[in-house]
């Protein structure tokens, strides 16, 4: 799609989100109290995205905490809040974190060019994103030829964006390029942009405010895998043992998370995290849960059909030159010797 860009990546709307990261910021150095309850654990060095902390899709990380999943497997987390993007996997290979949390869009282009980073576990699978727009847009069609706020070229939020429009014959849209759906949405409520691809809870709590949902990447995608928990290879071959460990943590967390007897604490922990209302994380519970859209992964599993959709994608968007196979990216064992691939 043949399209003009205009970057906005920092600048004034990121100056509006400092509350937002340092409110981030908080909720991690909480969690990473609650991490070192056990007398000398082994202490992981965790990346994680400061952009995505407060979203539920990442809930999967808190309950692991809270709920002593990581403690269980005498883990503890050196947390270190990382920037998004290629920054996760910059870090990885530095050897600043010894596992990160990172888009799978973001860890293919850095193994293609040589770092040892590779796929241990699943994270969320096929997050949903809508298009939401502008109080008077009432339909995607009348999106043509507007800004419209995504995320890089090769980001899924993008491809997303661009199939919507293709799936309903429409020319294309002015992109506006930002990281993180705070920085979206303040474009949109700006009225800078005409719409944005947001992440829950933005789509229920912005439809609240009178916005309109006019499409969904679930309308185009249904089996993704979105994002991982990354290691250096071989440092993940010498610390097997851990890294089943942290496999086992990791599953039994979602695990939880899908048990619909443990809903109303679920819930709790959500708002927590969130910051938002009991009454929009209601929703977002049984957006994703009731029933199961995949959302989240049932116990940490990586979908490798997911994966090598992803990598289609990518190589469609230009940002890779060929489609590679999933094991250059990914390794399983972990999650088979924890019993949860």
């Amino acid at each position: 799609m043949a399209r003009r860009s205009r970057y906005l990546g920092g600048g004034k709307p990121m100056a509006r989100t400092r509350s937002k990261i340092l409110s981030a910021a908080a909720i991690i150095a909480g969690l990473q109290f609650a991490a070192t309850a056990q007398a000398e654990p082994t202490t992981l060095k965790f990346g994680f995205n400061q952009g995505s902390v407060t979203l539920f899709q990442s809930l999967g990380f808190k309950v692991a905490i809270e709920r002593g999943f990581l403690e269980k497997e005498d883990i503890t987390l050196d947390v270190h809040m990382l920037a998004g993007s290629y920054h996760q996997v910059e870090e990885l290979d530095a050897g600043t974190v010894d596992v990160t949390y990172v888009a799978v869009t973001d860890l293919v282009p850095e193994v293609i060019d040589g770092s040892d980073a590779v796929a241990i576990v699943g994270g969320p699978r096929n997050p949903v994103y809508a298009m939401i727009a502008r109080p008077d847009i009432t339909s995607i069609d009348q999106l043509e030829g507007k800004p419209i706020a995504i995320s890089l070229p090769a980001d899924i939020i993008t491809l997303a964006a661009d199939d919507l429009f293709a799936a309903h014959n429409l020319k294309g849209y002015e992109p506006v390029l930002l990281l993180g759906s705070v920085n979206r949405a303040e474009c949109l409520k700006a009225g800078d942009c005409a719409a944005a691809m947001l992440a829950q809870p933005f789509d229920i709590s912005l439809a609240k405010e009178g916005y309109n949902v006019v499409g969904s990447s679930h309308e185009v995608y249904q089996d993704l895998q979105y994002t991982v928990y990354a290691a250096r290879r071989a440092w993940a071959e010498e610390n097997k043992e851990l890294m089943v460990r942290f496999a086992r943590a990791m599953g039994e967390s979602y695990k939880y998370i899908a048990d619909p007897a443990n809903k109303d604490d679920v819930i709790a922990l959500a708002v927590e995290m969130t910051g938002q209302p009991i009454e929009i994380v209601q929703e977002l519970y049984a957006a994703d849960y009731e029933p199961y859209n995949g959302v989240l992964p049932k116990h940490g599993e990586i979908s490798l059909s997911g994966f090598a959709k992803v990598i289609e994608l990518m190589h469609r968007a230009d940002a890779i030159s060929e489609v590679w196979p999933t094991e250059k990216f990914v390794d399983t064992q972990y999650l088979e010797a924890a019993g949860m691939q």
